[in-house]
Parts: C-alpha cells; sequence; structure tokens
C-alpha cells in the first residue's frame, strides 16, 4: 500500500471518528444498544438447546442438564433438548442399560436422543442395541450442525 493511500485512510477514518462525536454517538451509544440486545434476548423464554457427547461419563451430566435446562433452573430454560452422542459415548449407549434408562425416561415430546451413525458403523454396533427411542443419525456433527441452524444453542463436551 502507498504511504498517500495510507494517509488518505486514516485522514478518512479520523473524519469520520469527529464527525460522529459531533452527532452525539459514543462508545456508551453503542454499549446501550448492545444492552438493549441483551434485554430482548431473555434466557428464560422457551428456548432450544443441544448437547454434543463424547464422552461416555458425560452422559450422566447430559441427562441432568436436561433436565434442569426443561425446568429453567439455575437462570436457562429450553422447551425443546436434544442430546447427541458420537464416539465412546455412543458404546457406552448401547452397552449400559442403567444409563439408557435414564435417557429414556426423560420427556419424550420434549427430549430428542440421536447417536451418530458413523460411530455405529465404524464400531459395528447393532443399532438394536440402543433402548427403543434412540435414532440413529448419519453424522452427529452434522446433526448439530443442522440444528444449531434451525435455532438450537448448542454446546458440546
Amino acid at each position: 500500500m502507498k504511504w498517500t493511500t495510507l494517509t488518505g485512510v486514516v485522514v478518512v477514518v479520523a473524519a469520520a471518528m469527529v464527525v460522529l462525536a459531533g452527532c452525539g454517538v459514543s462508545q456508551a451509544t453503542a454499549q446501550t444498544s448492545s444492552e438493549a440486545v441483551a434485554q430482548q434476548l431473555d434466557p428464560m423464554e422457551a428456548n432450544s438447546a443441544a448437547l454434543g457427547v463424547r464422552q461416555p461419563h458425560h452422559l450422566d451430566v447430559a441427562a441432568l442438564t436436561a433436565e434442569q435446562v426443561l425446568d429453567g433452573e439455575h437462570g436457562y430454560r429450553a422447551d425443546r433438548f436434544a442430546i447427541i452422542a458420537c464416539g465412546p459415548a455412543v458404546e457406552r449407549l448401547a452397552e449400559d442399560d442403567e444409563i439408557g434408562a435414564r435417557l429414556t425416561d426423560l420427556p419424550e415430546d420434549t427430549v430428542e436422543i440421536s447417536v451418530c451413525g458413523l460411530t455405529v458403523d465404524r464400531f459395528d454396533i447393532n443399532p438394536d442395541d440402543f433402548p427403543n427411542r434412540v435414532q440413529v443419525v448419519p453424522n452427529g456433527l452434522v446433526e448439530l450442525m443442522r440444528l444449531e441452524a434451525k435455532g438450537y444453542e448448542t454446546v458440546e463436551l
């Protein structure tokens, strides 16, 4: 970049700052706008949330989190919750009847439970080994991205 072009850019930016300052636009205005947006997003309003789980011991955490989020505990509530298991968590869900029961005891009308089809294939897991409510999706990570695109708030453990 030529020195004259760079100097011209600096002058234009400086002039814009002076004009904005003269119009009363300030950092405080920007913060006020951000605060207004934050106030519109009430964490206790109905939301949809999805949790991606890879580690076997996180399935217990996922069940507890679903219960708490559906009840609005800790200042956040969702009306829909999805648990998507990938990797070693899929194996545990296929083998551990206790965690399967814990997850399938969650309300069926508000909680979806899915496992990654890539993992099922890779570890040669029989889909019949999962509790009835558990659905096999082609790719668990893509499923998490799909839900995020639909407006779900997503977290991966």
